[in-house]
């Protein structure tokens, strides 16, 4: 099986422009700052990072929704940015998404067969009974039946409408899925069972995830690489067990340390790793703009982190990360807490 590139992000910076009362400019966010990466053919690239981290940017400026002040999106080969004011049909036929809210995302005034069939029409040119038929093919590889196609979206639970949305993503036969906290409006166990059925539909259709959330474990469960972001920044990357199991960020660390167990001991050794990782913002949030960002909560805040941005550092077996705790002299990269954070094993 080919593991190419899919998609790739060259220094991708993307900016929103404050106005004041009388449309002039006031100061401009910085949401995403010269992120790179790739999504390899038939894995998943998992983005985590806290409301705000600048995540779902990504996934909006990788679908064409916001455009990037720089850097480029390479598609198959393909710069996006050769596309012009216009995204070409075949493009939004190959990439599709699913996204947080399902109810949100699904016409109510639509049953479920023509939600899922419209796609089918409008990039496949199918009709009538062949129409018909792809849609109950689909409504059934997504644990639904033939009779929920007559149905509206408002007769469904959170989980069903979930579904319905991922089988009207796969109505095209796409080539990549972005997944924007596709699961987090779920209860744990539904959770569990729509990251299972994206598992499944990966084996059987080959087709590749950015699979976007703020919640580390879950991230971790469906991801073949993993990437944290914080503030705009690409803090961390790394293949999933590494990330997990032997986080080199400090921030990275923090997020693991938020996972709960259902251990209690290994839990109160968790509450107290957090309680270390806890630091009471000073002076230094003057100091952000040209240092580290996680510089005023980072326990392990030095003066070069006051003044200057980190450089992303290779990790061994791939992967980066950002932190000025790492030197660039070739020496072991460890983390500071990973005696202090007990980290559950993969099943």
């Amino acid at each position: 099986m080919s593991h190419d590139p899919i998609l790739s992000l060259d220094q991708l910076h993307v900016s929103f422009l404050k106005r004041d009362f009388l449309g002039r400019i006031s100061d401009t966010l910085h949401a995403v700052k010269d992120v790179s990466f790739e999504i390899e053919s038939h894995q998943t690239f998992g983005l985590v990072g806290e409301s705000g981290s600048g995540k779902s940017t990504i996934g909006k400026a990788i679908l064409r929704l916001l455009k990037p002040e720089r850097g480029k999106i390479i598609f198959d080969g393909e710069d996006l940015q050769s596309f012009g004011l216009f995204t070409p049909l075949s493009y939004r036929k190959q990439v599709q998404a699913v996204f947080q809210d399902p109810y949100s995302s699904l016409n109510p005034s639509h049953t479920v067969a023509n939600i899922i069939g419209e796609p089918l029409t409008r990039h496949l040119g199918l009709s009538g009974k062949a129409r018909q038929q792809r849609v109950i093919e689909l409504l059934e590889r997504v644990g639904l039946s033939a009779y929920h196609g007559g149905r509206y979206p408002i007769e469904f639970s959170g989980g069903q409408r979930q579904r319905i949305a991922i089988a009207r993503a796969l109505a095209v036969e796409p080539r990549l899925i972005i997944c924007d906290e596709a699961v987090s409006a779920l209860d744990v166990s539904t959770q569990a069972q729509v990251i299972n059925l994206l598992e499944s539909l990966q084996r059987d259709l080959a087709v590749s995830y950015l699979f976007i959330s703020h919640d580390l474990a879950v991230v971790r469960h469906i991801s073949h690489t993993i990437g944290v972001m914080y503030l705009g920044n690409m803090v961390e990357l790394g293949s999933a067990e590494r990330v997990y199991e032997r986080p080199l960020h400090p921030y990275t660390e923090m997020l693991l340390a938020s996972v709960p167990l259902a251990n209690p001991i290994e839990q109160q050794k968790r509450r107290m790793a957090r309680q270390q990782l806890r630091r009471v913002e000073t002076n230094a949030r003057k100091h952000v703009e040209r240092g580290c960002p996680f510089a005023p909560r980072c326990p392990y805040v030095m003066q070069v982190c006051l003044e200057q941005m980190p450089a992303p550092l290779a990790v061994e077996g791939g992967g980066m990360v950002r932190c000025h705790l790492h030197s660039a002299n070739g020496a072991e990269l460890t983390s500071p807490l990973e005696s202090r954070i007990p980290v559950p094993k993969k099943d």
